[in-house]
């Protein structure tokens, strides 16, 4: 068999080609893209009522907060999450997980990380 020149050498898209052996096997760099991005992951903010403010309704501490986890992130990465795992987690067979070199970079659509936020008071008499 000889192998000549690429014929669509103006292809968009990888060839699959299941009778070449290689095609699932072999990492190709059209499916590449960068993973780095900037995410805000915690941030609290909170406000204290001046204690001789209070002491007149036999408060002696109040404050409110706001607390919020993962409130947004800046991408260019067009899967869920650009925070990968390095396991296969949600899907298949929970034995079957794996995590080894091959696997490193690898995007298996785990879930996204969720946006949490929380709103408090704490109040002492």
């Amino acid at each position: 068999m000889t192998v000549g020149p690429p014929e669509h050498t103006d292809a968009k898209l990888p060839v699959l080609d299941a009778s070449d052996g290689a095609s699932g096997q072999v990492p190709v760099s059209y499916y590449v893209e960068p993973g780095g991005y900037l995410r805000l992951r915690n941030l609290s903010l909170g406000y204290s009522i001046n204690p001789n403010t209070l002491k007149r309704f036999g408060i002696d501490k109040l404050r409110f907060y706001v607390q919020a986890q993962n409130l947004f992130t800046i991408t260019k990465y067009t899967g869920l999450d650009p925070e990968i795992s390095t396991q296969v987690v949600g899907r298949g067979d929970y034995r079957a997980r794996r995590s080894d070199a091959n696997s490193l970079g690898i995007d298996y659509g785990n879930f996204p990380t969720p946006r949490i936020l929380s709103l408090g008071v704490n109040l002492s008499f």
